[in-house]
């Protein structure tokens, strides 16, 4: 058999032309040759590169590694297969381009089945059982037989199918290098025009220059209308990129990431958009937001409605193709969530029942019901109070001009009861605007309001019944100097007034330092109660109990007088056994609710033993955290 074998290889029996057949060649077989279309019998190739390495292969193991052969498991059997010639053939085929290698398999041998006597091609795949792939690992002359028969493909003892499939490959690999460099030409152009930011440099120009420099610029894009076609493009490798990032399983779960999705609605210009965001945590930990799309809404063939929010909510998924059942949670604002039709949509969408509050909490966003307990408190009681500060602080903030034309404005920003006012809110707004910013951070996990803002209520709450200068530190520091005739800044102060109406019905009321002191404190008061209907109203229950794994909370537990007590309580709490409940539909987690106790004592430990010890400690602050 081996002598056969170097026979074949020595003498390389192969059809080969002669001049007397080249120059006898008909016009149209000559036509076909410019055309690069191959003709078996006037074709000398090379032997392939790989019959070499296939020859000193002593096993099956060594022959299934070769990098031009592939295998696929199909059930129990397998199918070994030339890379190439299979590539070349399904390519061929009026296939879908997702197509798998079973998949080809089966188009491409229609008739093998499993009782077939024929097993197949090489070129197409051929069919190995699994007793008979065992046979060739251990039986070296059923592997020989084997070794021989793929040798004679690559050698073209069997035909010229492999050398034409080689040679089809290297000239598409050719194109796909040419067109490769033409496309990195025009985007670079289109580039360096966008960022020149010159109008006498035109992207036209860019790619005459390149042209003459004997650069590729192919026959097409090189127009204005290129930046258009460029940023689908770019659309399109983003979306693809992203899909692939999302879909790829964490080393922890053996998932992909859990994701949340935001959508909100805005409208920057004539046309109102649905922006929608995808919120998932990378295998480091780190938060990222993945922006889905902006697409217009309320136009003239979309229905209104919570329904037609929802299904264009998941229709924006579509180019990134998420895996859906990594979804756990939507964030929305209130148009969104009072829409019972949106929740319903959503949720049927997933997969997961209408009602279930639990398998997949649809939040409030907690930003948006922050701002809208401010407004409920600037547009009520305290309308003239809001809207003289934030009048005197424009025009105290941007120096407008106007001011200069508007003497009752001049005199108002010098009087001391705007200084006053504007120090005391600073203070008393600090810790409401630090929460707004804690919450807008996609860094945050979602319950860190449900946590955070019992704590500015009673912050509020304790500035709501008496005035206390202390209470205040800017206001502290300065308070006895704020008095008419006195000075902030090294700026003389005047009398503090409160000016009502316009024109000539102005009204002036003095304003003195007890009134200073009364209008903050019914602020404070008022602020505290808005917040906490706003709070009951919109805060989602699964929020509130996923707050108990929250590792500052954690950590408070084992700083409390009672250790012990503190920690039974928490590893035997309702929200905690939920929880797990709810992570043991995810069978690679292999959770059993009956064991939640068990669970989050090891939480504890863990947490406990990392604090103790300092490992990761350099990562503990990562974002840095520079606020209270």
């Amino acid at each position: 058999q081996d002598q056969i074998e170097d026979e074949y290889r020595n003498r390389n029996l192969r059809p080969t032309v002669t001049p007397s057949q080249s120059q006898t060649q008909t016009p149209s077989r000559q036509a076909n040759d410019n055309e690069n279309e191959i003709e078996e019998v006037h074709e000398v190739l090379p032997v392939d590169k790989e019959y070499e390495k296939i020859s000193q292969t002593e096993n099956m193991a060594q022959l299934l590694k070769s990098p031009s052969i592939g295998i696929e498991a199909i059930g129990e059997d397998f199918i070994v297969y030339c890379k190439c010639c299979f590539d070349v053939l399904s390519k061929a085929q009026p296939m879908p381009t997702n197509y798998s290698v079973a998949d080809a398999f089966r188009f491409l041998n229609p008739g093998l089945g499993p009782n077939s006597i024929s097993k197949g091609k090489f070129c197409s795949g051929r069919l190995v059982k699994a007793a008979e792939m065992k046979e060739l690992h251990e039986s070296p002359t059923a592997f020989s037989k084997f070794r021989y028969s793929v040798k004679s493909h690559f050698s073209g003892v069997n035909g010229m199918g492999h050398a034409k499939a080689k040679k089809k490959v290297d000239n598409d690999k050719g194109r796909l290098t040419r067109n490769q460099k033409v496309v990195r030409n025009l985007v670079r152009s289109a580039a360096y025009h966008i960022e020149s930011a010159c109008a006498a440099m035109h992207y036209e120009l860019t790619i005459v220059l390149l042209s003459e420099s004997g650069a590729e610029v192919g026959n097409i894009g090189h127009g204005f209308q290129f930046g258009r076609q460029l940023w689908d493009l770019l659309e399109f490798c983003v979306d693809r990129d992203a899909s692939r990032f999302m879909r790829e399983p964490l080393p922890s779960t053996g998932l992909p990431p859990m994701m949340c999705l935001t959508c909100d609605k805005s409208t920057p210009t004539r046309t109102t958009n649905q922006a929608v965001l995808i919120l998932l945590r990378d295998s480091t930990g780190v938060a990222l937001a993945i922006p889905a799309g902006a697409p217009p809404i309320y136009n003239e063939s979309m229905e209104a409605g919570g329904t037609a929010l929802a299904k264009l909510l998941f229709q924006t998924l579509r180019n990134m193709d998420p895996p859906l059942r990594s979804i756990v949670g939507v964030v929305a604002d209130g148009q969104y969530i009072a829409n019972g039709n949106f929740l319903s949509e959503v949720r049927m969408q997933l997969g997961v029942d209408a009602d279930s509050e639990s398998d997949l909490p649809i939040s409030w966003d907690a930003a948006h019901y922050l701002n809208l307990a401010v407004t409920d408190v600037r547009d009520a009681r305290n309308k003239e109070f809001f809207r003289r500060f934030v009048e005197l602080h424009t025009a105290f903030r941007d120096e407008n001009p106007q001011c200069r034309d508007d003497e009752t404005t001049q005199y108002q920003m010098f009087g001391c009861d705007f200084v006053f006012d504007l120090l005391a809110l600073l203070d008393l707004m600090d810790p409401l605007r630090q929460l707004m910013e804690i919450v807008q951070d996609i860094r945050q996990p979602h319950w860190k309001c449900a946590m955070l803002l019992p704590k500015v209520l009673s912050f509020l709450e304790h500035r709501s019944t008496v005035f206390r200068v202390s209470d205040y530190p800017r206001l502290k520091d300065c308070y006895d100097a704020i008095r008419p005739g006195g000075q902030f800044d090294g700026v003389p102060l005047l009398d503090g007034w409160l000016v009502t109406g316009t024109g000539n019905g102005i009204d002036w009321f003095a304003r003195d330092r007890a009134d200073m002191e009364a209008d903050i404190t019914q602020l404070a008061a008022d602020l505290r109660t808005s917040l906490a209907k706003r709070f009951q109203k919109c805060n989602n229950d699964a929020a509130g109990k996923a707050a108990v794994m929250d590792a500052t909370a954690v950590l408070q537990l084992l700083s409390s007088d009672d250790v012990d007590v503190s920690v039974e309580l928490f590893t035997t709490s309702d929200a905690a056994k939920e929880l797990v409940q709810q992570a043991e539909r995810h069978s690679n987690l292999e959770l059993k609710a009956v064991l939640t106790r068990r669970y989050l004592a090891s939480y504890v430990n863990c947490l406990h033993n990392a604090f103790k010890t300092g490992v990761g400690r350099e990562t503990w602050l990562i974002p840095a955290i520079t606020e209270p």
